[in-house]
């Protein structure tokens, strides 16, 4: 880079990587994203898809990477070999209601549903229950480092934590409520 030697992700970590994140923290939502993840086109011919999918399987992100290659083929038409989607392609209700949010909410209505789409993308259904434990109880360390401030005891953290969550299954709604959004797609 810049006639200097530099490290850097193997085309197969950096796809899993602008992925995952484009999934988990974006929820599939943001065309500059996509775009990052157009690199593929790249390396198209050299790409070493079991790799991917192993490291995928590996870190139970298969389904992040499934739907973010799915949008991506979606929108700029890159070349996934469909056996590679068959390989990672997620089943059961939790895929069958991530593709419904892809086909009928817009960018800006996913973002909305993104703590949803982030439940909706772990890979196996034992973790779905640790993840969600987690997220409405978590741990007394990390509400106090996540609502410092919002509160002076323990107990005004949690009720700070209570009112986070009150304010994200309000967003949620609107992620599903808005129809004239959906109009515009």
């Amino acid at each position: 880079m810049a006639g200097q030697e530099a490290l850097g992700l193997c085309p197969e970590d950096l796809l899993l990587y602008l992925s995952v994140h484009l999934a988990v923290h974006h929820a599939l939502a943001g065309l500059l994203w996509y775009y990052d993840l157009f690199l593929i086109e790249r390396w198209r011919g050299t790409l070493d898809w079991e790799a991917l999918i192993a490291w995928a399987s590996r870190w139970r992100v298969r389904a992040a990477l499934y739907f973010a290659l799915w949008e991506l083929a979606r929108l700029f038409g890159a070349d996934v070999p469909a056996p590679v989607m068959a390989k990672i392609g997620p089943r059961g209700v939790r895929a069958r209601v991530m593709g419904w949010l892809l086909r009928h909410r817009s960018p800006r209505q996913r973002v909305r549903l993104e703590h949803l789409i982030a439940l909706l993308l772990v890979d196996r259904g034992r973790d779905l229950l640790g993840t969600l434990r987690r997220a409405l109880l978590p741990s007394p360390a990390w509400v106090r480092a996540r609502y410092e401030g919002l509160g002076s005891s323990l107990p005004g953290f949690y009720l700070a934590h209570c009112r986070r969550l009150a304010e994200i299954l309000s967003r949620a709604r609107g992620g599903f409520r808005d129809r004239a959004e959906c109009a515009k797609r």
